[in-house]
């Protein structure tokens, strides 16, 4: 019987349910390794677009570090001493952005010899050609330092076209501009009144140099724009700020530099015109730059918000198909078993009871007028007639269905044919069908065959 029970309680696997939840299995792990590798791209690009914004973050106050330099320069050049205030004020500026985006840019020790190079040359006081010569020279490293950021924050080349033609505008074009509208300025100033031809050479591909930088940079901004509106992300028009500084800057650069018929004509040097030129060009080229930088960052900062959106749909997309997971797990897994009763509801340790507790227990059931297990439960109408009571021969007494008492041993064998005819038992005896009990003609010694 406990095996019976064990086999109802025990419901194997079908193979069809194997088949579906191997498919399940199959698929919840494709879905995970889809999830990990958007994941993980999404989280690459994110990191790229907070290094870029590092490098705009570092480029703007160093775009007007090299201004500040390119005005120091001519100063010194013509003899006056540079403003120390405007100078001190660039460079506590550029201290708060290296702290801030030095680590991850790794541009403390360049900038930190820079600043060493910036304190010994306006410490000398030169002028005329040694300033000309000795703020050149930091003027070029303070430049390499920003393409140097571009690399190192991938402003360079981004791989968003209208990132890329902003961050050309702003880290090539504008230190361009800057320095060669000084060096043109400058040398104009060196030259003096009689020019050599070398000099003016000179003066004229630096004058050349600031026309095709600004080329360059207002080609840069429109394509960065048309990129904006094939794309069809954000507003697909220049800034409010950056169209007006980007005309007020071209202006100045027409004035500066002459039509090139006139240009290669020219043989007398104007330096009173040259110098107001080039402070002019410097002067409506540094908003320019700041408005290009702040529509750069504006862009990546949008780029920004749609990663981290798309990053929060991945972790909703994930925790959804975790919790389908489970529920078609839940379906296609078997149910828990139950502990299984028999069909009269007597508990299996019945069982396992000793064979003649059970047969006594049976007995007392059938003299009270119980239904043995496993059959209809009788009531008193159903025990009249019956062979266990009021059915032995006439003369007899009923049976007796007491149990024996396990204390005395075996119960007492006697005959039959010794009993008084009044006290003899009948000739009947309880047989066990199963768990049920049926009376059973008994073959005593006396009987007759």
């Amino acid at each position: 019987m406990p095996n019976r029970v064990q086999a109802a309680m025990t419901r194997p696997w079908g193979s069809h349910v194997l088949v579906r939840l191997t498919v399940l299995l199959a698929a919840g792990a494709l879905f995970v390794l889809v999830t990990a590798q958007s994941w993980s791209a999404t989280g690459q690009a994110q990191a790229a677009v907070q290094a870029e914004r590092h490098g705009v973050a570092y480029i703007q106050p160093l775009v007007q570090f090299v201004a500040e330099l390119t005005d120091a320069q001519s100063a010194a050049v013509r003899g006056a001493q540079p403003d120390a205030n405007q100078m001190d004020a660039a460079i506590t500026a550029v201290d708060a952005v290296d702290d801030t985006h030095g680590d991850p840019l790794g541009t403390h020790r360049r900038w930190s010899e820079l600043r060493g190079r910036i304190a010994t040359v306006m410490g000398q006081h030169l002028v005329g050609e040694p300033a000309y010569t000795a703020y050149s020279a930091v003027v070029a490293l303070a430049v390499d330092l920003a393409r140097k950021i571009g690399d190192a924050s991938k402003l360079l080349p981004d791989p968003q076209l209208d990132a890329y033609y902003l961050a050309d505008a702003a880290l090539l074009r504008v230190t361009d501009v800057l320095v060669s509208a000084g060096r043109a300025a400058d040398l104009a100033m060196l030259a003096g009144r009689n020019v050599s031809d070398a000099a003016q050479t000179r003066i004229s591909v630096a004058r050349y140099q600031v026309a095709a930088a600004s080329e360059q940079m207002s080609l840069s901004l429109h394509k960065a724009l048309d990129s904006k509106a094939e794309d069809g992300m954000g507003n697909p028009v220049l800034g409010p700020n950056l169209a007006g500084q980007l005309d007020a800057f071209t202006s100045a650069v027409d004035a500066f530099v002459p039509p090139t018929i006139w240009l290669q004509t020219f043989n007398r040097t104007d330096v009173a015109a040259i110098a107001s030129g080039a402070d002019r060009v410097r002067l409506q080229v540094r908003p320019l730059a700041g408005a290009i930088l702040g529509e750069l960052d504006s862009l990546l900062r949008e780029r920004s918000d749609r990663l981290s959106v798309r990053q929060t749909w991945t972790m909703i997309a994930a925790g959804a198909a975790v919790l389908l997971l489970g529920i078609l797990l839940s379906m296609l897994l078997p149910a828990s078993p139950r502990p299984a009763r028999t069909a009269a509801g007597v508990d299996d340790r019945e069982e396992a009871a000793d064979p003649r507790d059970r047969a006594s227990g049976q007995a007392e059931r059938v003299r009270a007028g119980a239904a043995p297990p496993g059959s209809a439960p009788a009531g008193p109408s159903s025990l009249v007639g019956s062979p266990l009571v009021g059915s032995s021969p006439v003369g007899s007494s009923p049976v007796d269905l007491s149990p024996f008492d396990p204390g005395d041993g075996e119960p007492d064998d006697v005959d039959p044919r010794d009993a008084a005819p009044g006290d003899r038992e009948p000739a009947e005896e309880l047989l066990h069908v199963g768990r049920a009990v049926r009376p059973q003609r008994r073959e005593g010694a006396g009987d007759v065959s």
